[in-house]
């Protein structure tokens, strides 16, 4: 494996606020665990000796961020790296949860026997009283659990998944519908809304099918997917300006309305759409209505999201009312968050039956996710800013880098998609900078300016390092059988289920 160059003497910038050093729980030292009790991964093994050598250095650095969270922050949500503190969000374990079904892929059996006697031990939902969100809980924590009950058949994921969602059933007992946007876990009453979005719904907090749809599927209660069903049946039956584009929040306070005309892709919004695909392929398109959602959003988002620059980059603009952009070109702009949107036209392209415009769509994809790959090595680091601007060249607008996964999601997607190599040197180009860059003591950090070198630290490592993007790395440079996309569908935080065979 080629070494990583040399960090540069780095400058270390902390949040604005003052984090406290805390006292932290060390993990407890795993069980022995017999080989044989880790399914089929191992029968997967890469061969070709690059590809394998890769797969070594992603796992290796798996190890390097568990090792430092498990020192640092065991139990928390996420580690501070740089101050060795933590984040608390959900007071969930965010990221033990998060990394269950990673550790699983990459056959880590200590590291994954850490994490599942957590799960057990101290993952208590009944004595939990907090105000969490409802759609970061089911994304991040109902799917970790529901996805590393699927891969190792342990009914204690399974059983927490279940307790988990009876914790969350306030927010599912509005009389409009749809769930609230928070709940108090274990109060049986309706939740309440953010306070920067009083009465208002964030349309992609209605994107939770996948994990209801699954719940349903190994319970045999039909009660989550008529949950899932109903919200998705509120939101897209909702008159818009243009037809299978949705605006970011919804007005609940009287009839439902969408509160704002504005369009993305991007955050508030993504989910959405990707929902509307993935729910289609896990249930072997058992569901008309999702994809007939998904062909007429597409549809509508090539006619009027997908842009050029005069630099030749296809992007994914913002749109209001009936497709306008707005004259001062702050439309003409996309987030790293819609980086997704490259491996889901590509996803699409290959699993849709008889989708007459599927060549179409995985050009599109492919060219997205170049735009999103060549974005980020563009930079001073390599690595990929918040959102750029496509006014004129392509330019980096909000610039800190925050280690997430979408680019690299839709590299993977494009690699299992096409078979193209030059996709597999991408995501070593992003995993060699990521190293270079972004690797610290204690983990891996956030980067305050990724156009800047030294690099500057934010002090900040998501969950989301640990269950997308080493998780796509590492599937990149894995035979594709290996969490085969014939077999799985992945959840927006790379989550994989099981498609439905029934």
């Amino acid at each position: 494996v080629p070494q990583p160059q040399t960090v540069p003497q780095t400058q270390i910038v902390p949040e604005p606020q003052t984090v406290p050093q805390p006292q932290t729980q060390i993990a407890p030292e795993p069980q022995t665990v017999p080989q044989s009790s880790f399914y089929d991964v191992h029968e997967y093994q890469q061969t070709d000796q690059v590809s394998l050598e890769r797969q070594d250095a992603i796992k290796k650095a798996m190890q390097h961020a568990w090792r430092s969270y498990k020192i640092n922050a065991w139990g928390r949500d996420e580690i501070r790296p740089i101050s060795r503190s933590f984040s608390n969000t959900l007071s969930m374990g965010t990221t033990i949860i998060e990394s269950l079904d990673t550790l699983w892929i990459m056959g880590l059996n200590e590291e994954f026997l850490e994490a599942r006697e957590w799960v057990e031990k101290e993952f208590n939902i009944e004595s939990m009283s907090l105000s969490v969100s409802v759609f970061e809980t089911f994304v991040r924590v109902v799917a970790g659990l529901l996805s590393a009950y699927e891969l190792s058949s342990d009914k204690l994921f399974l059983d927490k998944a279940v307790k988990l969602f009876e914790a969350l059933n306030g927010a599912f007992s509005n009389s409009n519908g749809l769930p609230s946007p928070l709940v108090t876990l274990n109060r049986n009453s309706a939740g309440s809304f953010h306070s920067w979005a009083p009465g208002k719904y964030i349309t992609s907090e209605g994107a939770i099918q996948l994990e209801l749809k699954t719940l349903t599927r190994h319970t045999k209660n039909e009660k989550y997917n008529d949950i899932a069903d109903r919200i998705f049946d509120i939101i897209t039956s909702m008159p818009t300006k243009i037809d299978g584009l949705y605006p970011i929040t919804i007005e609940s306070r009287n009839t439902f309305a969408f509160a704002t005309d504005v369009v993305t892709f991007g955050a508030m919004a993504d989910s959405l759409y990707e929902n509307m695909l993935k729910v289609s392929l896990l249930t072997n398109f058992g569901e008309t209505n999702y994809l007939l959602a998904y062909l007429r959003s597409m549809a509508a988002a090539r006619r009027f999201l997908v842009k050029q620059s005069p630099d030749g980059y296809d992007y994914l603009s913002q749109v209001y009312g009936n497709g306008e952009t707005k004259p001062d070109g702050s439309s003409e702009k996309m987030e790293e968050l819609t980086c997704f949107a490259g491996g889901m036209f590509a996803l699409g392209s290959k699993y849709l039956p008889g989708f007459e415009d599927s060549k179409e769509h995985r050009s599109l994809g492919a060219s997205l996710t170049r735009t999103c790959y060549e974005g980020s090595i563009k930079t001073s680091t390599g690595l990929g800013p918040e959102e750029w601007s496509f006014r004129n060249v392509m330019t980096p607008t909000k610039k800190e880098h925050n280690l997430r996964g979408e680019t690299v999601e839709s590299i993977f997607y494009l690699s299992r998609v096409t078979d193209d190599h030059t996709y597999k040197e991408w995501a070593w180009h992003i995993f060699e900078k990521i190293e270079a860059h972004a690797r610290v003591p204690s983990g891996y950090s956030a980067l305050m300016d990724c156009t800047s070198l030294p690099a500057q630290y934010r002090d900040r490592l998501t969950s989301s390092f640990f269950s997308e993007t080493l998780k796509y790395l590492y599937l990149t440079f894995s035979p594709n059988e290996l969490i085969s996309l014939d077999k799985f569908v992945f959840n927006t935080r790379g989550h994989p289920f099981k498609k439905h065979s029934d």
